[in-house]
């Protein structure tokens, strides 16, 4: 995540008392067009929503495009995977590989957003909508973003906390929901929109793994040996 949130210039906060929502976009699979703000960040499986963008009077000013997809934080972390129909999974825990301060507390995986092909002349303002509350029901923190912005975000950034007013624990497990929209300043429509649910799960560490394995085994051979 960039060091300085110039995308970010408002965090506001609104509650929503319906389950995780079901991933809605035009498209998932490759943005070739985006960096994600970073070098080496995977923009293979990205949700993608396409849109007419307008001017005041109702002209076409060309197509804008929304992105949404979730990565693994660097490539040293536990792979985030997907179903191919915007649902990601990561694996809860705490990265400390390079924290940006002291104050972070970063999860293995980051949050990753697309805005291009936006002009002057469009209306609108674009909003990244994010449940910071892995638990039932959602609690939506709602940050504002640049015309044609793209960047890499952990919500375990103390800089994140602060503009968004939340305290976020990368060692919890449940649902995350995420909602990219581009709203008409004047009418308050959503003109495009793209969302995606990351699931964030424990996974046993590789000597847990092999526990189980050696435990399995012995429960084999101990059934060879009953039935001989």
């Amino acid at each position: 995540m960039n060091k300085f949130l110039t995308a970010a210039a408002l965090a506001t906060a609104s509650l929503s008392a319906s389950a995780s929502l079901t991933p809605a976009y035009d498209t998932f699979g490759t943005l070739s067009a985006a960096t994600f703000g970073g070098t080496g960040i995977s923009n293979k499986a990205v949700a993608i929503d396409t849109f007419t963008g307008r001017n005041l009077i109702g002209q076409s000013t060309g197509t804008i495009t929304l992105g949404l997809t979730a990565t693994s934080r660097y490539a040293n972390q536990p792979s985030v995977s997907n179903n191919g129909a915007g649902v990601f999974y990561a694996t809860a825990g705490v990265d400390k590989t390079s924290p940006l301060s002291i104050l972070d507390q970063l999860a293995t995986w980051n949050l990753d957003f697309y805005i291009g092909g936006a002009t002057s002349s469009n209306p609108y303002v674009y909003k990244l909508l994010v449940d910071v509350d892995p638990s039932a029901g959602e609690n939506f923190k709602t940050f504002y973003l640049g015309a044609n912005s793209q960047d890499s975000w952990n919500l375990g950034a103390a800089s994140l906390e602060l503009l968004g007013g939340y305290s976020f624990n990368p060692t919890r497990t449940g649902d995350y929901s995420v909602v990219l929209e581009a709203v008409n300043m004047f009418t308050g429509s959503v003109a495009g929109s793209t969302s995606i649910l990351v699931d964030v799960r424990n996974v046993p560490e590789p000597a847990s793994l092999a526990l189980v394995g050696v435990a399995l085994i012995g429960l084999a051979a101990s059934a060879r040996r009953r039935r001989g």
